[in-house]
């Protein structure tokens, strides 16, 4: 039985129409929906949570229909993106609040639990408002779960944490949810959040839902340019930017080799070699950890190539002629089906 089960939803708020969108979460699983801005994610979780209105075939948690449910009777945990957390109350009063108005016999205890849990104790008596982002964001997240949610809804988990306590949350999430036995739904645009937390991805692009997919097929196939954005390819080109190239050029040669939504290009498929198969004008070059990346102008495209463990000098400067070569079985076609079914 999936934790979550929605089938059909379609909502409409101030002129966005949103779905129908179909997905489904096993239990013990976390699955993230992705998309640009204005996609309709916010807007998703919202409409699972209660608090849009929206109409679906079928929405269920844990096996037991909840679309005719109000959101407090739902039986779910949700963290907004501004997390909401009462500024009057201590780190420990807001995770008891659930408790508390429940009247849980309880209360105490499943408090000092998941302020062990989510690294909070010693923060137990401190207002939220002087502790920091990553503090606050745990504080949130172990509210939403006082009260034993059978599914966690997170919208933009991380927004406002640095790279370090993102980090060290990333690695608290699997870990306390897997202990709790809750399955997640989270909105991110973060890839490196996506990718470490999440067994399947959603896309959204303009309201429309894309078929459910693997962290790995979304890697393999990008199903929007979205997607290959957020799956790491640092050149995505659209069949359009292509269309048009000269027989021979390498504009018509990514052309033939794209799929609908264009071709994704990694960095590192490109490499600047004396004997290289194209030739191109570095127009710009900058130092990274582990080496140099380098944009170059082609055909009337600018690529980006990236050389590991290179010194500042060579590879020419700016405006200088650079020969490099392409691995084209690192391309990958953007567009297509997904997988079938959530």
């Amino acid at each position: 039985m999936s934790a979550l089960v929605v089938r059909g939803l379609t909502a409409r708020l101030d002129g966005f129409a949103l779905g129908p969108v179909d997905l489904e979460v096993p239990p013990g699983t976390a699955l993230a929906v992705l998309g640009p801005s204005g996609a309709g994610k916010t807007t998703l979780l919202r409409a699972i949570a209660g608090f849009v209105p929206a109409y679906a075939r079928e929405l269920s948690v844990g096996g037991t229909p909840v679309a005719a449910l109000p959101p407090e009777e739902r039986r779910m945990g949700y963290v907004p993106q501004g997390l909401a957390l009462f500024p009057h109350r201590t780190v420990e009063g807001n995770v008891a609040y659930p408790l508390e108005i429940r009247g849980a016999a309880d209360t105490a205890a499943r408090t000092r639990d998941l302020l062990d849990a989510w690294g909070l104790t010693r923060l137990a008596r401190a207002s939220v408002l002087s502790i920091s982002g990553g503090e606050q964001q745990r504080t949130a997240m172990a509210r939403a779960l006082a009260a034993g949610p059978r599914l966690l809804l997170w919208d933009e988990p991380l927004a406002a944490v640095d790279a370090l306590a993102r980090r060290a949350l990333i690695g608290s999430i699997r870990r306390v949810l897997q202990r709790e036995g809750v399955s997640m739904l989270l909105v991110t645009h973060d890839a490196e959040t996506a990718f470490a937390v999440a067994d399947r991805f959603l896309v959204l692009d303009g309201g429309r839902a894309l078929p459910p997919t693997t962290p790995a097929r979304l890697v393999d196939r990008p199903p929007s340019r979205f997607a290959a954005e957020l799956a790491g390819y640092d050149n995505v080109l659209a069949a359009e930017d292509l269309a048009g190239g000269p027989e021979g050029s390498l504009a018509a040669w990514l052309l033939a080799r794209a799929g609908p939504g264009g071709i994704g290009v990694p960095s590192e498929a490109m490499r600047a070699a004396g004997t290289g198969g194209w030739s191109g004008r570095v127009v710009g070059r900058r130092e990274r950890p582990g080496g140099r990346e380098i944009r170059v102008a082609v055909d009337g495209l600018e690529l980006r190539l990236f050389e590991r463990g290179v010194t500042s000098a060579g590879n020419g400067g700016i405006g200088d002629a650079l020969r490099f070569s392409l691995d084209e079985d690192a391309l990958r076609p953007i567009g297509g089906a997904g997988e079938a079914g959530a």
